[in-house]
């Protein structure tokens, strides 16, 4: 009985360091993120936003392009453009170039930052996106952001 009660014991305090170390390394590897990740950068000029959008998936290459179709899904809906979000993911799957892209749907987007990291098993991306600040002029995107890092 004492034998049984001793490896409860040992067995419960296994677990809690496991818990505690997978924490521990969660936190870690979200400090190593960029600060654009947590809080977005202020626009140059009144003609342009910046949009920061994440996404979650099995491999990286996917986390990579589900965040950048949702770049052109929340820019339209603020735009009040309509889009066809699964032709957009389909064309970002697909490699299509992201200005070719801004064109066919009249939604201006350029990517400045892009940052990934492994999260347990899946891969986290972030896409830091210039966007246009109002669907009736054109952006002036500014090119003095370099803080990708």
């Amino acid at each position: 009985m004492t034998f049984k009660r001793n490896t409860n014991t040992m067995t419960f305090k296994y677990a809690l360091l496991l818990v505690g170390l997978s924490l521990l390394s969660g936190c870690s590897s979200f400090h190593k993120a960029p600060a654009w990740t947590r809080k977005v950068p202020l626009p140059e000029n009144d003609t342009y936003l910046y949009v920061c959008e994440s996404a979650t998936a099995g491999l990286e290459r996917d986390a990579r392009n589900q965040a950048i179709s949702r770049v052109f899904q929340t820019t339209a809906m603020r735009l009040g453009v309509p889009l066809d979000s699964q032709k957009v993911f389909e064309a970002v799957q697909n490699g299509d170039d992201l200005s070719v892209i801004s064109r066919e749907y009249n939604i201006p987007v350029n990517k400045i930052c892009e940052y990934t990291e492994k999260v347990g098993f899946y891969y986290k991306a972030y896409v830091l996106c210039q966007v246009a600040s109002k669907g009736n002029n054109p952006p002036r995107f500014d090119s003095s952001f370099r803080k990708c890092q």
